[in-house]
């Protein structure tokens, strides 16, 4: 269906209400005329209306106002920080004082330590002489005066690596904290997802019954394993439905078709390991059965055709599989369902 030829005009401009160039809407309730010269099917009428309220949900969106923007922000600092308090993180005041440090210049964070041990050095200053005589010290033995560009240079280098180390204590603890609350959000936003996943996983490749497919000879043996149960289907999920699942998923978000295809075949092994003993025991039946009724004559009694004269099976014996042969196979059948 071409829809622009149709569809591309402007509600309330002179063309609305079907081209007529006067405005007037001829179809009655609704608004949904067509331009001149075109007949409306229900299906057009339809998508007509599907792109008015697609229009008039775009219209609907505006953008956050200052106030709002300040608002979410305030309200993802307070989640931030009943998280860390909660898991043992950060405390209330760490955080005030990461704020404070982080805000205040590196020569005053500096000069606020070292003036405690300056005071404590200098017990016989006047105090009116304190705040000068301190200003002065730190000054000089920072070389932050100096005429010279590179001893000042250094000076100034000194500074910004002391104050880093100040502000490194509680940095490293903040940003710890940040990325496990990142973390958590994500979990918070992309869990629910990732638990309709699973869960739609589940039903499309958990079987109503277990099958194995298999041959002898020839012949295609299809055996009927047990039925599936809620147990069944809720010990895959517990099984499935773990870390490493919801990890690869936040991952590859535009690769759902292949994570399906992966962790079905996850779920086919897990199944064939779980029912092979039961499933094996009926494969063993039939094909006893089997070679009951395929066998030579001679060894009609026999489960399989029995070797006769040192020949193996193919050679003088029908194609007909020994006894001990069978077993063999079944082995390897358990050996490639069973990793």
């Amino acid at each position: 269906m071409i829809l622009f030829p149709r569809f591309m005009y402007e509600e309330g401009s002179p063309n609305e209400g079907g081209g007529n160039g006067g405005g007037e809407n001829k179809s009655g309730e609704g608004g949904s005329a067509a331009p001149a010269g075109v007949t409306m099917t229900e299906a057009d009428m339809k998508e007509l209306q599907e792109l008015r309220a697609f229009k008039e949900s775009q219209s609907a969106k505006q953008e956050k106002t200052p106030e709002e923007i300040s608002k979410l922000a305030e309200q993802d600092k307070a989640n931030f920080i009943k998280y860390s308090v909660d898991e043992g993180y950060l405390k209330v005041e760490d955080v005030h004082n990461y704020e404070t440090v982080k805000g205040t210049a590196d020569r005053d964070l500096v000069y606020k330590n070292w003036f405690a041990n300056w005071k404590e050095e200098n017990p016989d200053v006047d105090a009116e002489d304190i705040q000068s005589r301190a200003k002065s010290d730190f000054e000089q033995e920072y070389n932050l005066n100096s005429e010279n560009a590179k001893t000042k240079a250094r000076g100034e280098s000194r500074l910004a690596k002391e104050a880093n180390e100040a502000r490194s204590p509680l940095q490293s603890a903040y940003d710890k904290a940040q990325e496990n609350f990142k973390t958590y959000k994500s979990i918070q936003d992309n869990y629910p997802k990732f638990t309709k996943f699973m869960d739609d996983l589940i039903k499309e490749s958990v079987p109503e019954q277990v099958v194995f497919k298999t041959k002898e000879g020839e012949e295609d043996i299809v055996i009927e394993g047990a039925k599936l149960t809620d147990a069944d289907r809720k010990e895959i999920m517990t099984t499935f439905k773990n870390e490493k699942a919801y990890l690869n998923y936040i991952k590859n978000p535009d690769k759902p078709e292949e994570m399906k295809k992966a962790m079905a075949k996850k779920i086919d092994g897990f199944l064939k390991v779980k029912y092979f003993d039961q499933v094996n025991a009926k494969t063993y039946e039939t094909a006893k059965g089997i070679g009951l009724k395929q066998g030579s004559a001679v060894g009609a009694g026999q489960p399989f055709g029995v070797i006769k004269g040192g020949k193996t099976a193919g050679e003088g014996n029908g194609g007909k599989q020994t006894l001990e042969q069978s077993n063999a196979k079944i082995a390897a059948q358990r050996e490639k369902y069973g990793r």
